[in-house]
């Protein structure tokens, strides 16, 4: 016992270090190797808490270094599995075994690498421990290691050669243990190091998969950025996505279906991985896989639907989320069941309650209902049972036999009293007014023939009839009477009788199939039935709000058809407008969408306003109300209106497909020439995508001039077309202006003239004639000879063809009739032209000229093309001034005009402190004037005899077009890049003002939409791009005159907006308050969204910088 005793001390000793204490039992003669009561030696206690001295000590006392404890433990397998490294390099040094395991099959590597020990595995190795020795379970140091998640021993291991895809005897690899367990660093170590992402376990298990049954996230991560195969399914069938759907690891669901997974793949047996989630109660699986698209009836196994799955299991919050997304609760199993009935049988109460109260037992017989009820009783189901038979009393006891069309109609009390009084007050008084406008907005609801669409019509009817009845009201003066309230209950009333008969109609299977009609019609139901809820819902109650869901669902189930989205502009009636027209568009869904999406982002006072469009059944556009040009006769007032609309086109990417004297109208309420904007394509998507009505119109529209060329719209082909059809128009004129013979009427005359536009119309002209036709003046052929040149090269730009078409305009109002060169008549002469002065500056003309010269040095920007105009001024001035005989008055006065006009436009530039961005932005509305400029020069040189050209500076044409390509470079430059130039700004004001300027120019270029979202503008900090209004307009478009009025919150200007006589409104108020900035947006959306004859038309605004609007 005593020496048990003293065997016992000196392991003790040996753990606690004492090496006096160790070597005094040595001395005593106590043997080195004495076991303690659990089978320690002082060697392997001491190897345990790294006391080396005490180590080395029994070592050098011969202590047997590879001694093992019963469960095959040596002292070099302990001090490695504890990390401790004198130990083990003072065993190694004596001969320990560095290959001998314990009774597991754990060698001393093992253990090392389970717990991290880097630095012991790193010297076991360089001692030549075998790297790819295994367990009995057939792991090796590096399967252990990553199964830990050690990251620096797989490091140390990998380095030595571990063999990476050694598996142990289940089939698991390293990468697969560390994916198990989450251990991202080493998943992304191994597989830096080559680990084979997707070996498969016996089972077919991949890595990805084994991470996605544990839910571990970040290895998931980490394998599908290896590519791993995500679509690798195991033995049974079942995928990554399905596993992780089964466990309910959401985070993981999510992050496969980012990865592309597909969300609808079969198991053999058919159960998709929403079917699966359902079957497990997985409500964060389905809700997601539900939202990537999930096919929600895709059945598995004998047509066992996800809903029948959940139901059968009683997972009632699955089941209320897959019937709130539409899962059909009428579908049946192949023997015939029905989630109803299988919820019924299991006794799943909660399901049943959430399946009842989706109206699952609403079309069920009586003899259903037994069956169903019958299911659950002979289950023992009674929760059930009552459930039942609560439900079926309760539904609603209503045929269609009860309900009629006047049943559904709305607004049959108010129609009746407003008749009345109408009929009472007279056909002239206001009221008869009232009602004659209230037919006219109900005349479509009132004469629709189909129940569904009536009631797809709900909430704009009910809006319309509340917001009337007070009208009228209003009018009889009887606002605050009883009458109010009758009224409203009335209406009230009728609401609640068609609530009723729609629930009823419902109910009838049969009725309900014919009322949906074909697929087009189901298809036009579901879209207004959409566009009714989103745009006037917030009128109807929640009776209404769930008929119409109702309907909703039961036309989704019954034709698998779905509306995602409704688009903005889509209206159904010209009726909410006033002065509003309907036009067809030939070609069906798709050119309909195609054209509306392009009219509903223009915005200028020469092209068609459009109010609206219809996509489905058949197909139109509502817009203001106009006239075609060959009605009664064209002006060049009108063509010029129809030019800026065309050049504008132009500036924002489209082109025609076809152009034709059917484009070019007049507005009823501007009485300016306007553009159609149908028909319209974007020019680098011209050529594509053609619909065959697109194919057969540029068929038939495609002149012999156009052919040689291009298939595809362009601007030259636009032109082209354009001067046809103003060919074709002085044609009608030319009819229209032929004197009546003594024996025709007007009406034979206007039957003649009809005759010719019926024929312009059906064949258009295809090209000009040899020669001029006598009813074209020599200016107007000299024009569409330019735009109708048979090389595309050598037609008239548009720039020209705008400014030519102007001066035809002003010629015709002013009566002149031909531009051919003569000298001047008149007897007002101008002795010396460097003595005139101008009044309005009180400069000389020279002065004046020295004035625009600094100006232009100034406006750094704009230098380029001003200087151009500014030498050309210079150049005509030297000759007035040089001219020995005197100058006609008018001569020094036209010049004196355009040198005004000049100084003016540098003027407001150098005062309005424009930024880089400003300036660039302003460029090429800044070229656009002196593109005008440089014709007005031209025209007076050629209409004055004491003028030549002859200068090299009245060459202006190429420098002109290089500085325009200049200022374009610049504008992408910046666009592309716009943080440089937006640092340049010392306010969050000024930069967000930028920000809006480079959205519109993107957006007139045809580029991107916004750069909100750009990383330039990220990187700035504070600033946050919105999304640019439609309405906006840049102050550079803008151009004052004449100061009208001051008022208290600003001052009014007449203008000039795009060629079109404007009044401009600039606000006072501070703008750097937010409150103010977005009063003054709600205030201009609201305004913009209005049309009506007797409101005042909003072109647009501007809401940056100093904030102003323009109208009419």
């Amino acid at each position: 016992m005593e020496n048990a005793e003293e065997m016992q001390t000196m392991v003790e000793a040996a753990r606690s270090g004492s090496v006096q204490s160790v070597k005094q039992a040595l001395e005593f003669g106590i043997y080195v190797d004495a076991l303690s009561s659990d089978h320690w030696t002082s060697l392997m206690a001491a190897s345990q808490y790294g006391h080396t001295d005490v180590v080395k000590l029994l070592l050098a006392n011969k202590a047997n270094v590879d001694m093992q404890r019963p469960n095959g433990a040596t002292a070099l397998y302990i001090a490695c599995q504890h990390g401790q490294m004198g130990a083990v390099r003072a065993l190694l040094a004596s001969g320990a075994a560095i290959e001998l395991a314990d009774d597991q099959g754990f060698s001393a590597l093992m253990a090392a690498s389970q717990y991290g020990h880097t630095d012991v595995v790193q010297l076991l190795l360089a001692n030549k421990a075998s790297v790819d020795t295994q367990h009995l379970n057939g792991a090796t140091a590096l399967f252990i290691a990553c199964q830990y998640g050690q990251v620096g021993a797989v490091r140390a291991l990998l380095a030595s050669g571990a063999a990476i895809e050694l598996a142990d005897d289940q089939g698991f690899t390293a990468l697969m243990a560390a994916s198990e367990e989450d251990h991202t660093d080493v998943v992304e170590l191994m597989l830096a190091n080559k680990a084979n992402v997707d070996t498969q376990r016996p089972n077919g298990a991949t890595a990805l998969y084994i991470a996605c049954q544990h839910g571990q996230m970040g290895a998931v991560r980490a394998l599908l950025a290896s590519g791993a195969a995500i679509e690798l399914a195991d033995d049974q069938g079942f995928t990554a996505l399905m596993v992780a759907s089964a466990e309910g690891h959401t985070d993981v669901v999510q992050l496969l279906l980012a990865n592309k997974a597909s969300v609808n793949t079969q198991h053999p047996n058919g159960a998709t991985a929403l079917c699966i989630a359902c079957q497990h109660g997985q409500v964060g699986a389905v809700r997601v896989l539900l939202a990537s698209g999930a096919a929600i009836e895709l059945a598995f196994h004998q047509n066992f639907t996800p809903l029948m799955a959940a139901s059968q299991r009683g997972h009632t919050d699955v089941v209320q989320l897959l019937l709130a997304n539409k899962a059909s609760v009428d579908t049946q199993h192949l023997n015939g069941a029905t989630a109803l009935y299988i919820a019924c049988q299991y006794g799943r109460a909660g399901a049943v309650r959430a399946l009842l109260a989706s109206g699952a037992a609403i079309n069920l017989t009586e003899a259903q209902i037994c069956t169903v009820r019958t299911a659950a009783l002979e289950n023992g189901h009674t929760d059930v049972v009552e459930l039942l038979l609560a439900t079926k009393t309760s539904l609603v006891d209503w045929t269609l036999g009860k309900g009629s069309q006047g049943t559904v109609a709305l607004g049959r009390h108010f129609k009746e009293k407003m008749k009345e009084a109408s009929k009472i007050a007279g056909n002239h008084s206001a009221i008869a007014g009232c009602w004659r406008g209230v037919k006219e907005q109900l005349l479509a609801y009132d004469g629709e023939s189909r129940l569904l669409i009536e009631l797809a019509d709900t909430a704009r009817v009910v809006g319309f009839l509340k917001r009337t009845t007070n009208t009228a009201l209003g009018i009889l003066n009887l606002l605050g009477s009883p009458e109010v309230e009758s009224c409203h209950q009335a209406l009230l009333r009728e609401r609640e009788d068609r609530v009723a008969f729609f629930e009823a109609l419902l109910a009838d299977d049969e009725q309900m199939a014919r009322e949906m009609g074909d697929e087009q019609q189901q298809l036009e139901v579901l879209t207004r039935l959409k566009h009714g809820l989103e745009r006037y819902g917030d009128v109807l109650n929640p009776r209404e709000m769930d008929v119409m869901s109702a309907v909703f669902a039961a036309i989704v189930r019954y034709a698998d058809v779905v509306v995602t989205t409704v688009p903005q502009w889509f209206a159904i009636s010209k009726t909410e407008w006033s002065r509003a027209e309907a036009s067809p568009i030939d070609g069906g869904e798709e050119v309909c969408v195609r054209d509306a999406s392009f009219l509903a982002l223009l915005n200028h006072p020469n092209v068609r306003k459009v109010y609206g469009a219809c996509h489905i059944a058949k197909p139109f556009v509502i817009h203001e109300e106009s006239y075609a040009l060959d009605s009664r006769g064209a002006t060049w007032g009108y063509l010029l209106g129809c030019a800026h609309g065309l050049a504008y086109v132009h500036e924002q990417g489209l082109v025609h497909r076809g152009l034709s004297v059917n484009h070019l109208l007049r507005s009823y309420t501007s009485k300016k020439g306007i553009l159609s904007g149908m028909g319209l394509v974007r020019r680098q998507d011209a050529g594509h995508d053609l619909t065959e009505t697109d194919e057969l119109r540029e068929r038939k529209s495609r002149s012999p001039e156009t052919s040689d060329h291009a298939n595809d719209p362009s601007v030259s082909s636009d032109i082209l077309a354009f001067g046809l059809a103003i060919f074709d128009l002085l044609a009608i004129n030319h009819e229209i202006g032929v004197a009546a013979s003594p024996d025709e009427s007007y009406k034979d005359k206007w039957e003649r003239v009809d005759v010719v536009r019926e024929r312009v119309r059906q064949q258009p002209t295809k090209q000009l004639p040899a020669t001029q036709t006598g009813y074209v003046k020599e200016a107007e052929w000299n024009l569409l000879l330019g735009m109708c040149a048979a090389d595309p090269a050598a037609r008239t730009c548009m720039e020209d063809v705008v400014y030519q078409v102007g001066v035809l305009a002003q010629q015709e109002n002013i009566g002149h009739s031909s531009t051919t060169k003569a000298p001047d008549t008149s007897s007002a002469t101008v002795e010396d032209a460097s003595l005139y002065e101008i009044q309005t500056l009180g400069m000389t003309l020279r002065e004046t000229l020295d004035e625009a010269d600094q100006l232009c040095s100034e406006l750094e920007t704009f230098c380029d093309v001003n200087r151009a105009v500014c030498v050309r001024l210079v150049d005509v001035y030297e000759q007035l001034e040089s001219t020995r005989t005197p100058l006609s008055t008018s001569l020094v006065e036209s010049f004196s005009l355009i040198l005004l006009r000049f100084y003016d436009m540098l003027d407001k530039s150098t005062s309005g402190g424009y930024s880089i961005v400003a300036s660039t932005c302003a460029a090429q509305t800044v070229a656009g004037k002196n593109y005008s400029m440089h014709h007005d020069i031209d025209m007076l040189i050629y209409n004055s005899s004491d003028l030549e050209s002859t200068s090299g500076v009245h060459r202006w044409r190429p420098s002109w077009e290089q500085a325009r390509q200049r200022q374009q470079k610049a504008m992408q430059m910046i666009l592309e890049n716009p943080s440089s130039a937006l640092r340049q700004l010392e306010s969050d004001t000024k930069r967000s003002e930028a920000v809006a300027l480079l959205q519109f120019s993107a957006r007139e270029s045809g580029g991107i939409s916004s750069l909100g979202s750009t990383t330039p503008l990220a990187q700035l900090g504070g600033i946050s791009a919105e999304t640019l209004p439609q309405w906006f307009i840049p102050a550079h478009q803008v151009e004052l005159r004449d100061h009208i009025a001051d008022g208290s919150f600003g001052a009014v200007y007449r203008g000039e907006w795009l060629g079109t006589d404007v009044v401009v409104k600039q606000v006072l108020t501070d703008q750097e308050n937010k409150e103010n900035r977005d009063q003054f947006r709600q205030e201009i959306d609201l305004w913009f969204s209005l049309n009506h004859e007797h409101l005042i038309k909003l072109y647009g605004a501007c809401h940056e910088g100093r904030p102003f609007f323009v109208c009419e």
